[in-house]
């Protein structure tokens, strides 16, 4: 693209505006990664202090069109 973005980091940025709102700022690094089945969509966010985890992942839940899933476990 033009800006120096990949077409996928363009897309990711204009749909999140389209899905969230057209002012949120979003800045996308794309990474094809192989996996056997869905999408991954690795996301970061910032806030004007600090905040837990579980706040995050709670603020998440609440906000429309998105879906947490936080599995974590020692896969080793």
């Amino acid at each position: 693209m033009d800006d120096g973005s990949t077409k996928e980091e363009w897309k990711m940025a204009a749909e999140t505006r389209k899905i969230l709102d057209p002012e949120i700022a979003v800045t996308a690094t794309c990474v094809r990664v192989p996996v056997f089945i869905a999408h991954p969509k690795p996301s970061m966010s910032s806030s004007s202090g600090p905040i837990s985890d579980s706040a995050a992942r709670e603020a998440l839940r609440k906000a429309p069109g998105v879906i947490v899933v936080d599995h974590r476990a020692d896969e080793g």
